[in-house]
Order: C-alpha cells, then structure tokens, then sequence
C-alpha cells in the first residue's frame, strides 16, 4: 500500500509490501541474486523512471533463498521521493505505477507452487501550481492489479506507514 494516492511535487511516497506464506507446508523462495527485493518505478506507458535499485548498489551474482515457513511474513518499507535514477524529479505531473517485485527464480518445491511475484500501486504528483486534490486513500497493491479503496486519509499523511499491507501471499 502506499500512505495515500495524489502527492505534491517533491513530496515522500511511502510504501508497504510485506510477502506471506499461507500455505500448510513451508516454501523455499530462490532469487538471481543477492539484490531480493526492489520497488520500481514506471509510468503508465512502461518507461522505468527508477529501477528501484540505490546507486553504487553492487548485486551478488550468486543465488540466495529465504524459507517461509507456514504463516511467516516478510515485510518491507520503501520510501521513493519522486526521483528517477539519476535523481532529478520525475516529470510532473504525472502518473507513476509503483511495482514491488521479487526477483525470483521461484521456488524448487515438490509439488509445485503458483506465485505472481510482484504487487503494483498507482500514484499522481500534481503540477506545481495545482489545486489540492486531497490525496484522501490509500493505493493498495495487489497481484490481481492495482485498486484504490474508498478510505479516509490517513490521520498523519506520511508520518508513517499504512497498517494495512500489500500482499504477495503464496497460497
């Protein structure tokens, strides 16, 4: 989830995604590399603005996994302040899918598991100038595609992160 959907020029989105395993059996999730988890950043039209990896990051080219045992969560905070890789702002305004993924190789489990490995949330930056659009919501992530449920805002926007989770959930 992020902590809400319409954002000023330069302000902080915040991000929540956690990985859940609610299956009755323990999974085995194996990644390309050491670099497990990231939040991409792309418009509508799928130009990557922020591949989601900090600068200078060197990932390890050897593969790594982590075991879910039945109901273990893993979760993840993310705060994105509107930059592209290079860190000047994204052009604004405009609209940005945000896209946690895991960059897995899946899973060697006997049998075989389905897993979508990643969870996607829309948000707007606002031109410059205008009016306040309220920013009420939250943008929710999900496997099945992004939603934005009627909710009130947030009692302190962007102090924090939603209590409520985007869900990569192996079942």
């Amino acid at each position: 989830t992020t902590d809400r959907v319409v954002y000023a020029p330069g302000q902080t989105v915040f991000a929540d995604a956690r990985v859940s395993n609610s299956m009755n059996r323990s999974v085995q999730v194996w990644f390309r590399s050491g670099c497990q988890v990231r939040l991409l950043v792309r418009d509508p039209a799928g130009r990557v603005w922020n591949d989601g990896y900090p600068e200078g990051l060197t990932c390890t080219a050897a593969e790594t996994n982590w075991t879910l045992h039945v109901g273990d969560v893993r979760s993840f905070h993310y705060e994105w302040n509107e930059d592209t890789d290079n860190g000047s702002a994204v052009p604004i305004p405009g609209i940005y899918v945000l896209r946690f993924e895991l960059n897995t190789v899946c899973c060697h489990d006997d049998p075989p598991i389905s897993f979508i490995p990643f969870a996607e949330a829309l948000v707007f930056i606002q031109a410059a100038s205008a009016p306040s659009l309220g920013g009420g919501g939250r943008a929710t992530m999900g496997t099945q595609g992004p939603s934005v449920p009627d909710e009130e805002p947030s009692a302190s926007p962007g102090a924090g992160a939603s209590s409520r989770f985007a869900d990569l959930a192996f079942l």
